[in-house]
């Protein structure tokens, strides 16, 4: 088994979160699509690891997935202290390319929290859904 402290090229930690990209050394891809950094969430539910050829694109994986887990943390650290301009508490949140999914617990909830869409939220049913930039 490869050393772990080998392949950690990158990881950030803010509040519960932890991003971590790694160098897999091979090609675990195809000829046409390889693949050989992998960029992941821990702490998050669902979260879908983002893979790279490249190192340059595995640094923007990387950078977009800190933006996530800031905007994340930095919101449930003001639900908690009671500072939130808009406070909802998600249920559950998944995180897809391009986007931070917040589920809440009905879509009566995610209309109060979101009555109506911006250039970087949208409400779809009970979901709110921020629109992470730079992907």
């Amino acid at each position: 088994m490869r050393n772990p402290q080998n392949i950690l090229v990158a990881q950030n930690k803010v509040g519960r979160f932890e991003v971590l990209t790694l160098f897999l050394g091979f090609n675990t891809g195809t000829t046409e699509k390889p693949i050989f950094f992998q960029t992941t969430i821990i702490g998050a539910d669902d979260n879908l690891p983002k893979h790279a050829a490249t190192w340059e694109q595995a640094k923007k994986n990387h950078a977009s997935n800190i933006k996530v887990i800031t905007l994340t943390a930095n919101h449930e650290a003001a639900v908690a202290n009671g500072t939130a301009k808009e406070p909802f508490r998600p249920v559950e949140w998944l995180v897809f390319p391009g986007e931070l999914h917040f589920v809440l617990e009905s879509e009566e909830a995610a209309i109060k929290a979101l009555p109506e869409n911006s250039t970087s939220w949208e409400r779809r049913g009970k979901t709110i859904i921020f629109l992470v930039k730079g992907q």
